[in-house]
């Protein structure tokens, strides 16, 4: 056989073989990265899923819900094409789902959920941060318009304030039922501290006037319970005696009228 022509079958043989493993090396990457895109999808749709689960109802309403819910069904549609037949199948049902939701929200539950710990408040903190990374990554993608970012940042950090403060709030009044004064007056002033840390706009100003005057009463029933029957009702002699003279002082009195007119 002609060396020239032998030499172009070997050229046309490794060519091939090339371009086979060219071929095999671009599917194994379109599956790979199929498969990347699916486990993200369903990694983010679990994220948003725990979230809606497990969120007090009243936080998920005011919008976030609606934004948590349009999260999903893009993710959701993400996913569509990269899914083989038989998922598919499963994702567009779970698109219709979530449509459905958005459409008609879930009603709000009898009685909304009181949060009596601080591990329980800690839960829901997280849940919310988690809340806020998605939002992060939806509107660095140009999903979410940077006046509903805005919107939801100062909703879910609003939920953040309110979650400490339920928590801490619950907290003391159980300590008061337990006749723990000091134990609730903490908690109080945990609270009031934190609304103050966090009252940049002002609205916290008439919460933190209660919990301040509710501190002070406070204080004062622990001062009273301090104290012995002889000095509690040294203490009610001393008022009673406080409440005349502030009585007579009032009064216009003879000498007052003799330095004026005499």
């Amino acid at each position: 056989m002609d060396p020239l022509v032998i030499s172009g079958i070997i050229v046309f043989v490794v060519l091939g073989l090339i371009g086979v493993a060219y071929i095999n090396h671009a599917m194994e990457n379109a599956k790979i990265q199929r498969a990347r895109k699916i486990a993200e999808g369903n990694d983010r749709i679990r994220r948003i899923d725990y979230i809606q689960a497990d969120l007090p109802f009243n936080y998920q309403q005011k919008g976030l819900l609606t934004f948590l819910l349009s999260e999903k069904l893009f993710a959701l549609n993400q996913m569509l094409p990269f899914a083989t037949k038989e998922q598919q199948v499963n994702v567009q049902k779970r698109i219709e789902i979530t449509r459905e939701e958005i459409n008609t929200p879930p009603s709000a539950p009898a009685e909304p959920r009181q949060i009596t710990s601080e591990a329980q408040a800690q839960e829901i903190k997280s849940l919310l941060q988690d809340s806020h990374k998605i939002l992060v990554t939806g509107a660095k993608s140009g999903r979410i318009s940077k006046a509903d970012a805005q919107k939801y940042n100062a909703l879910i950090k609003h939920f953040l304030v309110v979650t400490g403060y339920e928590a801490l709030r619950n907290m003391a009044s159980q300590a008061r039922r337990d006749g723990k004064i000091k134990l609730a007056l903490h908690h109080y002033m945990r609270a009031s501290a934190d609304l103050t840390k966090n009252n940049d706009n002002n609205q916290y100003t008439e919460q933190i006037k209660k919990l301040r005057a509710l501190i002070k009463h406070l204080q004062e029933e622990d001062k009273l319970s301090q104290m012995t029957d002889k000095q509690k009702a040294q203490m009610n002699k001393t008022n009673e005696l406080s409440q005349q003279l502030e009585k007579d002082t009032s009064e216009d009195d003879p000498w007052k009228k003799k330095n004026v007119y005499d």
